[in-house]
């Protein structure tokens, strides 16, 4: 069944410097059917360069990461900048905002995350794990 998911970034005011860019409430209404879309890793990590990682799904092939990613893009408002591959992972780079984060296929093992590269990026990835979050567990 498609349903609406209304991601809110920055619904409050944090009064830090580093989100200027994205203060405010940005909304982006999307599409979204929960059957053929699903996030079975939602799990946030801190990475060894102290940013964090947005685990989404163990069960996207390297065929259909294409796809899943555009919808993806889509349901977050994103846009991609770069794309870089290699034999065994893709690294897109994608903006939101204005806040750059790296889209990642890894095929061993298997995983599609999002990560990012700065403050701003990890207070983005956040609050989207919070909305996903919220849209798994209602959809359950």
């Amino acid at each position: 069944m498609d349903q609406q998911l209304r991601i809110f970034v920055l619904e409050e005011k944090h009064g830090n410097k580093l989100l200027n860019r994205l203060q405010g409430q940005v909304e982006v209404i999307l599409a979204f059917n929960m059957e053929n879309f699903f996030f079975d890793s939602l799990t946030v990590e801190k990475m060894a360069s102290g940013h964090f990682c947005l685990n989404l799904s163990e069960q996207v092939s390297w065929e259909t990461f294409p796809s899943f990613s555009e919808n993806l893009l889509k349901m977050i408002g994103g846009q991609i900048e770069q794309k870089f591959e290699s034999f065994d992972i893709r690294i897109w780079e994608i903006n939101i905002c204005g806040c750059v984060l790296q889209l990642v296929f890894d095929d061993f093992p298997v995983m599609v995350s999002l990560e990012s590269s700065s403050d701003e990026g990890d207070l983005l990835l956040e609050k989207i794990y919070r909305d996903l979050s919220k849209k798994v567990h209602s959809a359950a």
